[in-house]
């Protein structure tokens, strides 16, 4: 079974809500994509994560292994293509398993343009959090996008 490398950041880090919706994932290990920053965006009450460049800045990645079902799930998830657009960005992948790296393409979900900056709920802010930890990343890089907005 053919799979694609998806590029998560927000509430696909959370491994339980992504064996539900994508049964057949795997967790191939982590990225880091440069020069981007996290913000909140949206209207109410669909406030979610999405992706701005900022020089500078970077943002730690889950990466997965997806099938096409799960592609699938994820486009209907993320609203795709009436809220989240789909792009393809090239990362350097950390397995999990051997810390062996390589440079691989997978794609990543980013915010139709013209959603005004807004406050996630409780639940969903909750939801990232716990996908941070998930995939062991620092949760404090949340407290920005949360803070600035709400």
């Amino acid at each position: 079974m053919t799979k694609k490398y998806y590029a998560a950041y927000g509430s696909n880090l959370n491994i339980a809500a992504m064996r539900r919706r994508c049964p057949e994932a795997e967790i191939a290990g982590t990225a880091e994509l440069k020069n981007y920053a996290l913000v909140c965006k949206g209207l109410p009450p669909r406030v979610f994560l999405t992706l701005e460049p900022q020089a500078g800045g970077g943002i730690p990645l889950g990466i997965w292994a997806v099938t096409a079902r799960d592609e699938a799930a994820l486009d209907r998830y993320e609203d795709h293509p009436a809220l989240y657009r789909k792009e393809t960005v090239r990362v350097r992948l950390k397995t999990r398993d051997s810390g062996r790296a390589a440079h691989v393409d997978a794609f990543l979900y980013i915010m139709a343009e013209g959603m005004p900056e807004g406050t996630p709920d409780d639940a969903y802010r909750a939801l990232c959090r716990a996908g941070f930890r998930d995939f062991g990343f620092d949760e404090h890089i949340l407290d920005r996008p949360f803070k600035i907005n709400g």
